[in-house]
């Protein structure tokens, strides 16, 4: 015989916060997905973060490019903005500084390093929240090994990305740069 298994009408709730208790991921800081619109594209079978260009027209809108397919957009319906002030949030000045700098960031000074990761973390999530058709990392590991040459420590993007136009795109208050995101523009325009 076969035996029937009845789950709870409210299983799939009460999986999801213990699967959140169990990773340790803090819901106030993961994208809200509900208020994230997706990417209105439906891309074909094998399309990888390698695959997209995002290219920033200003200091609020970017250009997706991805297998032939182009989408105009801004950052609060990527789900990118501060929900205090609806200004963008410290993970779109991360793209922004991935952009300047060719998509990778090196460190070579762990605090800098420590001071990121959430950031970088947060990211990947706004990303994979957008184009839900992708699940896997937009970032290559940490550590990532060339055979040829020293582990390279830095955060490097899969997603080519093109800085904007003009070098006015930094925080507007040092209240909104807790990490430290003007600084860090500022040395690469210099």
């Amino acid at each position: 015989t076969v035996m029937e298994i009845k789950f709870p009408k409210d299983f799939e709730s009460r999986y999801e916060s213990y699967k959140s208790q169990i990773l340790g991921e803090d819901k106030n800081l993961t994208p809200k997905n509900n208020e994230i619109k997706p990417f209105p594209h439906k891309l074909p079978r094998g399309t990888k973060w390698e695959h997209f260009t995002i290219q920033f027209l200003d200091k609020e809108k970017v250009l997706i490019t991805v297998k032939g397919k182009k989408h105009e957009v801004n950052f609060v319906k990527m789900g990118f903005d501060d929900k205090r002030n609806g200004k963008p949030d410290q993970q779109w000045y991360l793209l922004l500084i991935l952009a300047r700098k060719g998509g990778e960031l090196t460190w070579k000074d762990s605090e800098a390093r420590k001071k990121y990761k959430k950031t970088v973390q947060l990211l990947a999530d706004c990303l994979k929240a957008y184009f839900t058709q992708i699940e896997y990392d937009p970032f290559y590991p940490y550590d990532d090994i060339d055979p040829l040459e020293k582990p390279k420590k830095s955060y490097k993007i899969k997603i080519k990305l093109i800085p904007p136009p003009d070098a006015e795109n930094v925080p507007d208050s040092e209240d909104e740069d807790e990490l430290g995101i003007r600084e860090e523009l500022e040395k690469f325009n210099s």
